[in-house]
């Protein structure tokens, strides 16, 4: 369903974020059991920087919101296994 859904409106792996990743301060969801790694392999979903240790400014600057804590913390649930 994500593919035909990305095929439909057009949008690129690198551009799949989460609740949690826009409205970091309101939304936790999908959470920290979601299985990004999944859609990688998939070629549905791409890492959200080229940066292994991105600064918040750095996440601001792709979509995500919030005060600094707020914001890693979202990005953090991307990353955890």
């Amino acid at each position: 369903m994500l593919l035909e859904i990305l095929s439909r409106h057009q949008i690129f792996p690198k551009n799949i974020l989460a609740h949690s990743d826009i409205a970091t301060d309101r939304k936790d969801d999908p959470g920290a059991f979601f299985n990004w790694q999944r859609l990688y392999d998939t070629g549905l979903a791409e890492a959200v920087c080229g940066e292994p240790n991105p600064s918040p400014e750095v996440l601001r600057h792709i979509g995500y919101h919030g005060s600094d804590e707020d914001v890693m913390k979202a990005y953090a649930l991307r990353l955890a296994k």
